[in-house]
């Protein structure tokens, strides 16, 4: 028996994405722009985030999306979807959903390291292909900033809305929006 597959590209596939609009659509400064981009491998798929560093204080718990965080949501043609917070302090949160925001497995660990460097901040995640939902299809990537009143949502694809909600999936972009190579590193010469 054949096993679905995970995400519907060839090992070597680059994406890059550009955090460039706050969560309802409004431009961003180059100040706040986040860069991610990926690489799938054979067994995992590899996260580098370039951000800005707004020197937030470091998180006190596991609820990463109340401080300085970059999160990469990946969902599945099935409803289940993989969401991946990842802090420049270090601290990471792996959440599987089935469903809106219904979380049936948390808590696992991740290989990931972050570093500040001046102004900015840089973060390598290695997730295992295995985590990804079936038939991964859309996918966004969510930085957040600031605290209270000054609290900045933004997002690659704007998800709009009365309200900052990250999880609507139906505003998650594609895989072939954001492609920049599909090339599989065994067949360049």
């Amino acid at each position: 028996m054949t096993r679905p597959a995970r995400l519907l590209a060839k090992t070597g596939a680059r994406w890059a994405l550009q955090i460039q609009r706050t969560w309802d659509g409004n431009a961003l400064g180059e100040d706040e722009a986040v860069s991610v981009t990926m690489e799938l491998g054979d067994v995992e798929l590899t996260l580098r985030i370039d951000a800005p560093f707004h020197d937030d204080p470091p998180p006190d718990s596991d609820d990463l999306w109340t401080h300085e965080v970059v999160e990469l949501m990946l969902a599945g043609a099935d409803g289940t979807y993989l969401e991946v917070e990842l802090s420049p302090h270090g601290q990471y949160l792996v959440l599987f959903l089935r469903g809106e925001r219904n979380v049936v497995r948390r808590g696992v660990a991740l290989d990931y390291r972050a570093v500040v460097d001046g102004g900015r901040w840089h973060g390598v995640a290695h997730i295992p292909v295995g985590w990804l939902p079936i038939e991964t299809n859309r996918l966004n990537v969510f930085s957040m900033h600031g605290t209270k009143q000054n609290r900045r949502h933004l997002a690659w694809k704007p998800t709009g809305g009365p309200r900052p909600d990250f999880h609507r999936l139906a505003e998650f972009g594609f895989f072939g929006d954001c492609l920049i190579d599909e090339t599989s590193p065994s067949s360049q010469k």
